[in-house]
């Protein structure tokens, strides 16, 4: 871990492990442990939780055992104060998942007892300790859970920690899209209730990776039953600068749809009017669409288009523009479904419908087995279908007596004369990046969120479970060989050391970042969101090298540099200009 770069490893504390039984402690393991950090450089933030695994059945609930729970407390911290000197209270307490169940009922005024509990037993331990309020988990592609968030500082959560904490995970956005806004956003509710100047740490970030084998069996299918044969069809892909819509992306994308198109096209959505009714159209993996361009789709659909969306509805986001220049984006949810004569619903507009289906079935024999996967509770819905229009279900959600389509074909035979390919299932392998993908992320993600005031950025993994083939948020193989994603980590972290000053200096177009090191050399990050392009730089300042996101040297003796999705670092010049070099 310290010859990859990484300074600071965060790990679950297990209360069971450390007294299994009443008054009997065994520390043996945990202090190994600790020591083994302390030698190679390591700091190491625990995390006390309340998780039913990790309190002993002696102490359980822990809301009748807070007396046990203090002392635990006191005697683990006052055993590596002289090490330790972070600690975390538990973890992701607004998920709705495992997280709801350690503190039994889930209500954030729970957590906030239990917040404040663990801060004044901490602090009466070690005075000098730092205590890290609980990773709040994004929701609705957000940065953080700010209702929860806002609720807890309402009732003074600011006075029981020293540091906030989030989980900004990515799930479909770029992170050009998620956090610069999410983040300042983030700073004006801080601002609210005067926690402006708490330091703000993430402590889990990261990708599910792999190569999903179950691509190559799904999308053939989903367009042998819609009428399509690929090889004969153009795919349309649309990339839009001016409206910061790609819809291809690392998750969904030409490569992975497990077929060969005879073309593939990529347009503006301008363009759209104009394509030809035999085409397929990808509408890529986070619901966002260009309201102005709706009539368009629904032309296009009319004509016989087929479109291909995946993870969640189209339109579910509408981009707008505010003054005719910044592109904004807001949930409408079902708005736009009629309209588009497809439907959906959800657990919390339908009752029957489970918070979580248990298993996935698949709907053909030559389709992948599903079945050892679970998905949120969301279902494709016949509602809106016009006579003569028809969804063939692909992917069936079961859990008890409850089976629901949640992935299918709409085959249109009204006024639509087109398809929908429709997939809502939600998790591994149906969110996996790719691992050269995540790679290019990674760097832009610590990148943003360092300029946008985050002091520490943790990963969720260091390596993957050894029987996992390939998705598990790791950087490493369970070999430790490093993944792409490691090298580019240490990459920026060689280039952006610890306590290097960030800021964005420009946005799109490309990205760059600046960034003042403690020695006190500039450093610059350029990078596009999406594609690549031709740039002409001119700079102030020695250029004493370029080297690319792998940490390989560039040799560069023009003006002009070829800029893409994974960032060029530039170090020496103390500014840089670019212009495109596109004719």
């Amino acid at each position: 871990m310290r010859a990859s770069g990484c300074l600071w490893g965060r790990s679950d504390n297990y209360w069971i492990t450390n007294e299994p039984q009443p008054g009997k402690w065994y520390f043996e393991e945990t202090d190994r442990f600790f020591r083994d950090a302390r030698q190679a450089g390591i700091t190491i933030l625990p995390i006390f939780t309340a998780a039913d695994l990790h309190l002993p059945a002696h102490y359980k609930p822990l809301s009748a055992h807070l007396s046990e729970y203090r002392a635990y407390l006191e005697k683990f911290v006052g055993r590596y104060r002289d090490s330790v000197k972070c600690w975390q209270i538990s973890n992701e307490p607004n998920s709705g998942g495992s997280s709801t169940r350690q503190l039994e009922c889930g209500d954030y005024r729970t957590y906030l007892n239990l917040l404040k509990f663990s801060y004044e037993t901490i602090k009466a331990t070690d005075p000098e300790a730092t205590v890290v309020h609980a990773g709040i988990i994004g929701t609705d592609n957000s940065v953080t859970d700010f209702g929860y968030l806002e609720r807890e500082l309402s009732e003074g959560m600011a006075n029981y920690c020293d540091v906030l904490s989030i989980h900004p995970y990515l799930e479909s956005n770029y992170p050009e899209e998620l956090y610069p806004a999410g983040l300042e956003k983030l700073r004006q509710l801080l601002k609210k209730y005067g926690a402006e100047h708490k330091p703000l740490w993430v402590t889990e970030l990261g990708d599910s990776i792999g190569t999903p084998p179950e691509w190559e069996k799904y999308y053939p299918v989903a367009f042998r039953e819609a009428g399509i044969d690929p090889a004969r069809t153009t795919l349309l892909v649309i990339e839009d600068p001016e409206w910061n819509f790609f819809t291809e992306g690392w998750m969904l994308n030409a490569e992975n749809l497990g077929v060969r198109f005879r073309t593939k096209c990529s347009i503006r959505m301008m363009e759209l009017a104009r394509q030809p009714a035999d085409t397929v159209l990808l509408l890529g993996t986070n619901g966002d669409f260009p309201i102005r361009f709706y009539p368009a789709l629904q032309d296009y659909l009319r004509r016989g288009g087929t479109i291909v969306s995946a993870w969640i509805m189209p339109l579910y986001f509408e981009l707008t523009k505010e003054n005719g220049k910044q592109v904004k984006r807001q949930k409408v949810e079902a708005r736009h479904m009629k309209g588009l004569h497809l439907g959906w619903e959800a657990f919390w507009t339908q009752k029957g419908i489970p918070g979580e289906f248990s298993r996935l079935r698949s709907a053909f024999p030559d389709m992948p087995d599903f079945s050892r996967y679970r998905m949120a509770g969301r279902i494709l819905s016949e509602k809106n279908l016009h006579p003569g229009d028809r969804l063939i279900p692909l992917i069936y959600a079961e859990d008890g007596g409850c089976q629901r389509p949640v992935a299918g074909v709409y085959r249109f035979n009204s006024e639509f004369k087109g398809n929908a390919i429709i997939n809502l299932c939600w998790g591994y392998p149906f969110k996996a990046r790719h691992a050269s993908d995540s790679a290019r992320t990674w760097p832009r993600s610590v990148l943003l969120l360092r300029a946008g005031g985050v002091d520490k950025v943790f990963t969720y993994k260091y390596r993957i479970h050894k029987n996992r083939t390939a998705q598990d948020y790791g950087l490493h193989n369970w070999n430790l060989k490093p993944l792409p994603g490691a090298q580019a980590l240490k990459t920026l972290f060689r280039l952006f050391p610890e306590k290097t000053r960030i800021d964005v200096v420009n946005r799109d177009r490309p990205w760059i970042a600046r960034g003042i090191r403690p020695d006190g050399k500039v450093v610059h990050a350029v990078w596009l969101r999406h594609g690549s392009a031709p740039f002409r730089l001119t700079f102030s300042g020695k250029l004493e090298s370029v080297t690319d996101y792998q940490g390989l040297p560039l040799d560069w003796n023009d003006d002009k540099l070829v800029v893409t999705d994974a960032p060029l670092y530039l170090l020496g010049p103390e500014t840089i200009t670019v212009k495109s070099a596109h004719k």
